[in-house]
């Protein structure tokens, strides 16, 4: 992508997955109003120290209001002095808690409470300074939050089925008989019962090692690189020589250039059958 600081325009370079799906595209594409993040950009240093000054306010704001420990106090309150003052308590109302030998001096809050029935100022308090989440609203909560993902699942799923359908007729309509020795046609049996199945063929028992494989080589739709590194296989050269060595060949680096986007590509390692 570019950007022109005159114009305040950015150029976006279209980019597809391996899946063949492409971004921008019709149903997903930049539009006015719509807000966005630029990555790995450096930003002035005084965008940087604004930044950090405003992080360190809130975060001295989030130290201020949890330095303390968070503790819940049960408390039984002497039953005698609220008759005598006609104290009454209910949910929400704070008390003052004071213990010099526990160093305790604080405001908190009753969020629940125990009467007897026989007596009206005997409480039992489960006091806190702090509210937690109750279990229906973390309930509530999450409810709302799958139903979001579902329905953005959907699309998603559509997108995603269509894309993995595609590439499964891609590969399909692209395997070839490697070793020749089976009958091309295909093969649409009702059902199938047997004692063994073997799956692949002798020519792709093989390893690439140290080869990296990279398609949209430079951010170009139209380059593939191969890396160099070895190819070493496992079964070769007991076709070969009836021996059980091992065969590797070394590889040199392959570059690929004004290849066609719509177009699927083999790829390919050409061995010789002398020592490597």
């Amino acid at each position: 992508s570019n950007y022109n600081h005159t114009t305040k325009e950015f150029t976006i370079i279209a980019f597809k997955d391996e899946q063949g799906y492409e971004m921008p595209n019709a149903t997903l594409y930049p539009d006015v109003g719509d807000k966005y993040v630029l990555l790995d950009i450096k930003m002035p240093q005084s965008y940087i120290d604004t930044a950090e000054t405003a992080l360190q306010a809130k975060a001295q704001i989030y130290l201020d209001d949890n330095c303390e420990p968070r503790v819940t106090y049960i408390l039984e309150p002497d039953w005698r002095n609220f008759k005598a003052g006609s104290i009454k308590l209910k949910a929400g109302d704070f008390i003052k808690i004071k213990d010099t030998d526990l160093g305790i001096d604080v405001m908190t809050r009753i969020i629940e409470l125990t009467k007897s029935v026989a007596n009206e100022y005997k409480y039992t308090l489960k006091l806190t300074d702090h509210l937690e989440v109750q279990l229906i609203q973390r309930l509530y909560s999450e409810q709302e939050d799958l139903k979001e993902k579902i329905e953005i699942g959907y699309g998603g799923d559509i997108i995603r089925s269509r894309r993995n359908w595609k590439t499964s007729e891609e590969l399909r309509t692209m395997v070839f008989d490697t070793d020749g020795c089976f009958n091309m046609e295909k093969i649409r049996p009702l059902s199938i019962e047997t004692g063994m199945l073997s799956v692949g063929t002798k020519s792709t028992q093989f390893i690439l090692r140290g080869i990296q494989i990279e398609a949209n080589y430079d951010s170009d739709v139209s380059k593939f690189r191969a890396s160099a590194g070895q190819l070493i296989h496992y079964i070769t050269n007991v076709l070969l020589s009836d021996t059980d060595e091992i065969i590797t060949w070394t590889l040199s680096e392959n570059i690929q250039e004004d290849l066609v986007n719509e177009k699927a590509y083999y790829i390919y390692a050409e061995c010789t059958k002398e020592e490597p």
